[in-house]
């Protein structure tokens, strides 16, 4: 092989190792060798076979590269073009015009060899923003948004957990924004993003799941799980060579399993398949060791659960009959027997009732022990675990390994459980809530604890609750005609605007009507409403709120798509259309 074949050969091979890693190797292919390479090689050996213009084949492919190098530096670091004609042997080249429009830099080269007619080719080159590329297709290469475009994003399955949020437009696409140290957001990258960016692949969801903003999982259109994020635990099922490393796009759990539902934990994730068997992986599978399952284990015993629920140490799952089954994978796990069984092996909680309805908090700390409640079928509230706060609700403080019932025979509907503080919505949907109240957290209109449920807002109706997830110091809540309240720990603004102390009775936040849905993470908050037009509110250091920001917003924001002026220049990627 010529030396020139051999160069070019390896400037094509380069482009390919560095399509999207390296602008110089991508815009060198794209501005020169794209353009050129056909004619010239052509030409080039031709040119060599007669010798009329260059002594050897060597100063023209060291002329031609150093011509190459000259245009290069001049697109990729926005200095002049160089004007004129510059030849060297047959090849003629030049940049003739650059443009540049909303980050998007046209260059029109010139060239021609030799005798050939001259040949005009212009490049598209788009600007290097994070806020521009909104994932990549299944190539690898960079989906890029509109800067013009000011429409509100319209999702669905939203799910804010941690410091991140993931959701599902109407395509079925998922989206994500927030913190992404573990590669969370899914979409090839470990970089923050203040604004919604696609999940790499293209995969169809009709379903997501998270515990701890950490990790996110979703459910393909074919039954497919997909996991990506943190896999400390081996949460991710993608077997024992990968715990303990992340994945920044998402991957499939090991085997052909077809799942109807996901469901996860701080370090675990169960699915359910389509012949109604659950399979765990990760920290705390079930499978009858105390051993983590890097990979799908069947949940020992024959069960038919609907849902599962989990923290760092416990697991539970509702069964079609009734029968609620919990398994630990530490001993600060509470299964609602007593005695505990051995670790991870399932056992039906004690009392002989059946439930409708069974939540544990989310605790993401294994040295601290559960907070569990359920619904039995006469619409009874119980708990069991840690009651340091009185967050059983049975008007102790004392610890409980097996269902004590609530005080005060209510009838509930809807139970949400944190590790400090639990609420319900009763048959009347109003709200009751108990525990630890140091921050206002039961909305009860003081800092007072209770072990005792106590009327939360008792003039008004609530359909939906949820706590955050960093401590279960805040709660939000959907009334029932659509607006949205909160209280609770309010230092970033997350539970009533304009203010940063405690609120102790429910604030009304936006001005909403019609919400759909209402999803909490750590300090931050967001809704849906009728149109599937999402707001978030609250924490925003590491892009939360998803509206291009990185401050605090106690006001709800629609997590909309910006009218960006075009960032400072720092390079570019082929591929500007």
């Amino acid at each position: 092989m010529t030396p020139i074949l051999r160069r070019l050969k390896h400037v094509a091979a380069g482009q390919l190792r560095n399509e999207r890693g390296s602008v110089a190797a991508s815009v060198a292919f794209t501005v020169f060798t794209a353009l050129m390479i056909l004619t010239v090689v052509a030409a080039v050996i031709a040119s060599l076979g007669t010798t009329t213009i260059m002594n050897n084949q060597s100063a023209v492919n060291a002329g031609s590269s150093q011509q190459q190098d000259a245009y290069l530096n001049a697109v990729v670091h926005g200095i002049a073009a160089p004007t004129g004609q510059s030849c060297v042997g047959v090849i003629c080249s030049q940049i003739t015009g650059t443009t540049d429009a909303d980050g998007v830099r046209s260059v029109t080269v010139e060239g021609k060899v030799g005798d050939k007619a001259p040949s005009t080719r212009i490049q598209t080159l788009r600007q290097i923003s994070p806020n521009m590329i909104t994932g990549y297709d299944d190539l690898g290469n960079p989906v890029w948004a509109s800067q013009k475009d000011t429409t509100p994003y319209r999702f669905t399955s939203l799910i804010s957990r941690g410091n991140s949020s993931c959701a599902i437009d109407a395509d079925k696409t998922a989206w994500c924004w927030g913190a992404n140290d573990h590669g969370q957001l899914g979409d090839g990258t470990t970089t923050n993003r203040s604004v919604p960016v696609k999940v790499h692949g293209t995969a169809k969801f009709t379903a997501l799941t998270g515990a701890t903003g950490d990790t996110f999982c979703g459910l393909d259109t074919d039954g497919k799980a997909w996991c990506w994020g943190d896999n400390t635990a081996g949460q991710l099922g993608t077997g024992a060579t990968t715990i303990g490393t992340s994945s920044s796009t998402p991957v499939a759990p090991t085997g052909d399993h077809k799942f109807t539902a996901l469901f996860t934990g701080p370090t675990t994730t169960c699915g359910i398949d389509t012949d109604k068997k659950t399979w765990c992986w990760g920290a705390n599978p079930g499978n009858g060791t105390s051993d983590p399952a890097p990979d799908p284990a069947a949940v020992l015993g024959s069960h038919d659960f609907t849902t599962l629920t989990m923290d760092a140490s416990t697991a539970c799952g509702l069964e079609t009959g009734g029968k609620v089954f919990c398994w630990a994978t530490a001993a600060t796990g509470r299964t609602g027997t007593d005695p505990a069984p051995g670790k991870g092996t399932p056992v039906e909680v004690a009392g002989g009732r059946t439930y409708t309805h069974i939540q544990t908090a989310n605790e993401v700390r294994t040295d601290t022990p559960s907070v569990l409640c359920a619904i039995d079928t006469g619409s009874k509230a119980w708990c069991w675990g840690t009651n340091g706060a009185g967050q059983l609700g049975n008007g102790t403080t004392t610890d409980s390994l097996v269902p004590t019932a609530v005080t005060g025979d209510h009838d509930f509907k809807a139970l949400t459980v944190s590790p400090s503080a639990v609420c319900g919505i009763d048959s009347s949907s109003h709200t009751w809530c108990w525990g630890d109240n140091s921050a206002g957290q039961l909305g009860i209109g003081s800092m007072t604890s209770t072990k005792d449920p106590a009327a939360v807002d008792p003039g008004t109706e609530y359909s939906a609750i949820t706590p955050a997830t960093n401590n279960g110091k805040s709660f939000c809540a959907i009334v029932t005609d659509g607006a949205a309240k909160c209280w609770g720990e309010n230092n970033l603004g997350q539970a009533q605007e304009g203010t940063t102390t405690p609120v102790t009775s429910p604030a009304s936040l936006g001005a909403f009507k019609g919400l759909r849905s209402l999803s909490a993470g750590a300090a931050f908050s967001c809704v849906t409403d009728a149109r599937s037009e999402t707001s978030c509110w609250g924490r925003n250091d590491a892009g939360q709120t998803g509206n291009g920001a990185f401050t605090p917003t106690n006001a709800p924001l629609p997590a909309a798509r910006k009218d960006l002026s075009p960032p400072p220049f720092t390079g570019y990627l082929k591929g500007g259309k």
